[in-house]
């Protein structure tokens, strides 16, 4: 429950953000998008900001795997240099 919980947060508040500056967004409007009640933000989240970092946190995680990943497979087929 509680992944989905924060997924919907999450989703709620990148939503809003596409339509409005960040200070312009408010819990109250994540609240309401997201279908949870203001506490429940609260429990996960103790602003706003929390909300931001989590997800900034969790894109460069989920960026830098997908680097790695790249950089693996980029060398796998990187030609090799037989030894003179």
């Amino acid at each position: 429950m509680a992944v989905r919980t924060k997924q919907a947060i999450r989703q709620a508040f990148i939503e809003l953000l596409n339509e409005r500056p960040l200070d312009k967004i408010s819990v109250k409007d994540i609240a309401e998008r997201s279908t949870v009640n203001r506490n429940t933000f609260y429990y996960y989240y103790a602003d706003i900001y929390a909300l931001v970092e989590e997800i900034f946190q969790t894109e460069t995680q989920l960026f830098m795997e997908k680097l790695r990943r790249t950089f693996r497979r980029s060398r796998s087929f990187t030609p090799r240099r037989s030894p003179v």
